[in-house]
C-alpha cells in the first residue's frame, strides 16, 4: 500500500476517518429519531384523541341507559326528556370519531353503532314513555274521556244506549289496555338485551383504541431503545476502527521508518557503511531515507577511491553527489594534483637534473596558479549557486509563510465551529427523552388513566412535542456548524493547492459576484468579529458576475477583514464598525474597500505597511499584507492603504481587472 501524502496529510486522513464514522452514527441516530417522531405524532394526533373520545361515548351511553332505567323505575318523565337530549351526545361523539383517519373496518363498526344506537333511542323513547305510571294514567284518563264523550254523543244522537252497553265497552277497553301493556313489557325486555349488546360493543371499541394507543407507545419505546443500542454499537465500532486505522498508519508510515533510520544512524556512528533504509515513500521520512542512502553510497565511493589512491592507483574517477559536494570536490582536486605531479615526475626523469628542476619549478608554479584560478572559479561558481539557491529558498519561504498565514486565518473559524458543535452535543436535551420514557415505563400498566388523570401524564405529550422541536433545532444548528466546518476545510485545501501551483500555472478565473467573496471572508472571520463585537456595514453596488481568481481575492479579503477586526479590538472607539463595499470603476475594473474606525495607521508605518515582515501588531508576522499586495499585483491590480493617523481608522482599497466572459 502506497500513499502519496505528507505526514500532515496522513494525520488529517486519520482525523477524517473519525469524523466520517461519527457522522455515520449521527445520521443513523437522526434517521431513527425521525421515525420515532413520526410514530409519536401519529399516536398523539389519532390514537390518543380516539381513545379519549371512545371512552367519553361509552360514559355518555352508560349515563343514557341509567336515565332510561331511572325514568321507568321512578316514573320520572323529566329523566326521559333528559335522555332524549343526551342521546345526541352519544351520536355526536361517534360521528366525530368516524371523521378521524381510522381504518375502514373501524369506520364501518362506528357507522353500524350510530344506526343501532339511533334506532335503540327511538324505540326506548316510544316504549318507556308508555311504561311510566304517570303516562299510563294520562292515557287512561284520555280513554275514559273519549268513552264518556262518545257516550254523550250517542245519548244525544240516539238516546238508546243502555247502562249494560257502557259496562261492556269499559271491560273491552281494559282488556285491550292489558294486552298493549304486555306487548310493551316484551319490547322493554328486548331493549334491555340491546342495551347490553350496545354497551359491550362500545366497551370493545374503547378497548380497541386503548390497545392501539398502548401498542403505539410500546413500539415507539422499543424503536427508541433499538436506536440507542445501535448508536452505542456504531460509536464503539467507529472508535475501534479509528484506533486500528490510526495505529496501522502510524506504525506503517512513521514508527517503523523512524526505527530503521535510528538503527542506520547508530551503524554509521560505529563506522558501518553497509546499512541502507531502502524505503521510498513520498513523504518527509521517505525523502530523508533517500537522502541518507545517497549520502552513504557517496561516502562509500569516496572511501573506495581513498583506498585506491593509498594503494598507488590514480586511475579512479571521483563522481560528485552534487555541485555542493565539498568532500568529493576536494578528493577530485587531490587526485588531479596527484596525477599531474606524477606526470611531471615522469617527464622530468627523461631530462637533465638541472632542466628537470627548472621545469619542475616552472611547472609547479604554473600548476599552482592554475589551481588557484580553478579554486577561485569554483568558489565563484559556488557563491553564485548559493546565491541562486538562497533566492529560491527565500521565494519558497515567502510562499510558505503566506500559506501558513492564510491557513491560520481559516483554522480559527474551524476551531470555533468545532467548539460550537462540541458544546451543542455536550449540552443536548436528549436526557429529557430518557426521563419521559422512564415515566411511561413506570406507568405502562395503567397508561390510559396515567395520560388522562395524572398531572404529569397530561403534560407528557406536550413536553415530548417541545422536546422534539428542541432536538430538531439542535440538529439543525449542529449541521449548520458542520457545514461551515467542511467549507473552511475545503478552503484550506484550496489555499494550499493555489500556493503549490504558483510556480506552474497562472490563477484560474471564475465567474462570480464580488459581494459573495466578501461574505465568505466575513464568515471565515465570524468568530473574531463576534469576539470584538464588530458590526459590518455592507455597501454593495449592483453588478453582474465577473471573472476573478477566487482563491487569491478571497485570501486578500480574509486578511483585510481580520486586520480590521484586530484594529477594532485594540481601539476604544464605539461602536466598532467595518464597512465593506464594491463598485465598478470602469467596464474592466472592480474596486473593493474594507474600512474600519479602529486604531488607524501612523504616517511612518503607512509607507512600510506592505513590506515583508513589517507589522504593527505585538503578535503579528508581517506576512498577510505583503502576500496580499503580491497577489493583487499578480492579478494585474493593486492594493493600497489610507489612514488619517492613529485613532482615526484605516481604509484598504483593492482594485482588480476582470474578464466578463469566463468559462468556469
Amino acid at each position: 500500500m502506497k500513499l502519496s501524502l505528507q505526514l500532515t496529510g496522513k494525520i488529517w486522513l486519520s482525523v477524517s476517518i473519525i469524523i466520517m464514522g461519527y457522522a455515520l452514527s449521527t445520521m443513523v441516530g437522526t434517521y431513527y429519531g425521525l421515525q420515532a417522531k413520526r410514530r409519536l405524532s401519529q399516536t398523539n394526533e389519532v390514537l390518543f384523541p380516539a381513545t379519549q373520545m371512545s371512552s367519553t361515548v361509552l360514559i355518555n351511553f352508560k349515563n343514557l341507559v341509567q336515565l332510561y332505567d331511572d325514568a321507568v323505575v321512578l316514573g320520572d318523565k323529566e329523566k326521559l326528556e333528559q335522555a332524549r337530549k343526551d342521546v345526541n351526545l352519544v351520536l355526536t361523539g361517534l360521528a366525530d370519531l368516524e371523521k378521524m383517519p381510522l381504518t375502514e373496518t373501524k369506520k364501518q363498526n362506528i357507522q353500524n353503532l350510530i344506526k343501532r344506537i339511533s334506532a335503540f333511542s327511538d324505540d326506548a323513547l316510544r316504549v318507556y314513555s308508555h311504561l311510566i305510571p304517570d303516562a299510563l294514567e294520562d292515557e287512561s284518563d284520555e280513554s275514559d274521556f273519549e268513552i264518556v264523550a262518545g257516550e254523550q254523543n250517542e245519548d244525544e244522537a240516539t238516546n238508546e244506549t243502555s247502562a249494560e252497553t257502557r259496562v261492556e265497552n269499559e271491560l273491552e277497553a281494559e282488556l285491550e289496555a292489558e294486552q298493549l301493556e304486555e306487548q310493551y313489557y316484551q319490547l322493554a325486555g328486548e331493549l334491555a338485551k340491546e342495551t347490553g349488546t350496545l354497551k359491550w360493543k362500545l366497551e370493545d371499541l374503547a378497548q380497541d383504541f386503548s390497545n392501539d394507543l398502548q401498542n403505539g407507545l410500546e413500539e415507539i419505546i422499543s424503536r427508541d431503545d433499538s436506536r440507542r443500542k445501535l448508536g452505542v454499537v456504531l460509536f464503539v465500532l467507529v472508535v475501534l476502527g479509528s484506533i486500528i486505522v490510526i495505529a496501522v498508519v502510524v506504525r506503517r508510515f512513521i514508527t517503523i521508518p523512524l526505527a530503521q533510520t535510528v538503527t542506520m544512524l547508530e551503524n554509521l556512528g560505529r563506522g558501518n557503511l553497509n546499512s541502507r533504509l531502502r524505503f521510498r515513500s513520498k513523504d518527509e521520512i521517505g525523502r530523508m531515507a533517500v537522502a541518507m542512502d545517497t549520502f552513504v553510497d557517496s561516502l562509500n565511493q569516496k572511501v573506495s577511491i581513498a583506498e585506491s589512491i593509498a594503494a598507488g592507483d590514480l586511475t579512479a574517477d571521483v563522481t560528485l553527489a552534487s555541485e555542493e559536494d565539498t568532500l568529493g570536490t576536494a578528493m577530485a582536486t587531490m587526485l588531479d594534483h596527484l596525477k599531474a605531479n606524477r606526470a611531471v615526475i615522469e617527464d622530468n626523469i627523461s631530462n637533465l637534473k638541472d632542466q628537470a628542476e627548472k621545469l619542475q619549478d616552472a611547472n609547479f608554479d604554473l600548476h599552482r596558479e592554475v589551481s588557484e584560478r580553478k579554486q577561485a572559479e569554483e568558489k565563484l561558481a559556488a557563491a553564485q549557486q548559493q546565491l541562486i539557491e538562497t533566492s529560491r529558498q527565500a521565494g519558497m519561504a515567502e510562499i510558505a509563510t503566506g500559506v501558513l498565514h492564510n491557513v491560520g486565518n481559516v483554522l480559527n473559524s474551524v476551531n470555533v465551529s468545532a467548539t460550537l458543535v462540541a458544546d451543542k452535543v455536550r449540552n443536548s436535551q436528549i436526557s429529557g427523552l430518557q426521563k419521559a420514557t422512564e415515566l411511561i415505563n413506570r406507568n405502562e400498566d395503567e397508561l390510559a388513566p396515567f395520560f388522562t388523570q395524572d398531572a404529569r401524564g397530561k403534560q407528557l405529550p406536550r413536553y415530548l412535542t417541545l422536546l422534539s422541536q428542541h432536538l430538531d433545532t439542535e440538529r439543525y444548528e449542529v449541521l449548520t456548524e458542520v457545514g461551515s466546518l467542511l467549507k473552511n476545510i475545503a478552503h484550506i485545501k484550496d489555499i494550499v493547492n493555489v500556493q503549490q501551483s504558483y510556480a506552474k500555472v497562472s490563477g484560474v478565473l471564475e465567474q462570480l459576484h464580488g459581494e459573495d467573496l466578501i461574505e465568505d471572508a466575513i464568515r471565515i472571520n465570524k468568530a473574531r468579529l463576534n469576539r470584538h463585537e464588530v458590526e459590518v456595514d455592507r455597501q454593495f453596488s449592483p453588478m453582474e458576475p465577473i471573472g476573478l481568481d477566487r482563491q487569491k481575492v478571497l485570501q486578500i479579503l480574509v486578511n483585510l477583514i481580520k486586520n480590521a477586526a484586530d484594529a477594532l479590538g485594540e481601539s476604544e472607539n464605539k461602536p466598532a464598525i467595518i464597512t465593506v463595499s464594491t463598485e465598478l470603476l470602469d467596464s474592466q475594473t472592480v474596486r473593493m474597500k474594507v474600512s474600519d474606525n479602529g486604531i488607524g495607521i501612523s504616517e511612518d508605518a503607512l509607507t512600510r505597511i506592505f513590506a515583508h515582515g513589517f507589522t504593527t501588531k505585538k503578535d503579528g508576522h508581517g506576512f498577510g499584507l505583503h502576500s496580499g499586495a503580491l497577489a493583487a499585483k499578480e492579478m494585474g491590480g493593486s492594493l493600497v492603504a489610507h489612514s488619517k493617523g492613529p485613532g482615526k481608522g484605516s481604509t484598504f482599497i483593492l482594485d482588480l481587472p476582470f474578464s466578463e466572459n469566463v468559462e468556469n
